[in-house]
């Protein structure tokens, strides 16, 4: 951590800004945060990405999963194989091969 007055220095020195600028994904698939439920946008040859509503990592790399009980569609966290569905919370399984 710099202090916020040194921090936009370095950024001017390299021509940069500290604006944040979502990226938009076109050809993205949508899939479903294992955490909270919320909908996101996948890029085109994403295997992780962060929920902008809770902050989980969601492994996107893999097939979503139905919930058995609500037949909700789940991505999982990275590295869990088993929650709570956020839409019911019964527990859901992710089936290993």
């Amino acid at each position: 951590m710099v202090p916020a007055g040194t921090a936009a220095q370095l950024l001017e020195r390299a021509g940069l800004t500290n604006q944040y600028v979502p990226v938009q994904a076109e050809d993205g698939q949508p899939r479903h945060c294992g955490g909270c439920g919320g909908d996101l946008q996948t890029l085109p040859g994403a295997k992780a990405m962060i929920c902008e509503e809770c902050g989980t990592r969601i492994d996107v790399g893999n097939p979503e999963v139905n919930c058995k009980n609500c037949a909700g569609m789940i991505s999982f966290p990275i590295g869990k194989n088993r929650l709570q569905c956020p839409y019911c919370q019964a527990e859901a399984q992710r089936m290993s091969w």
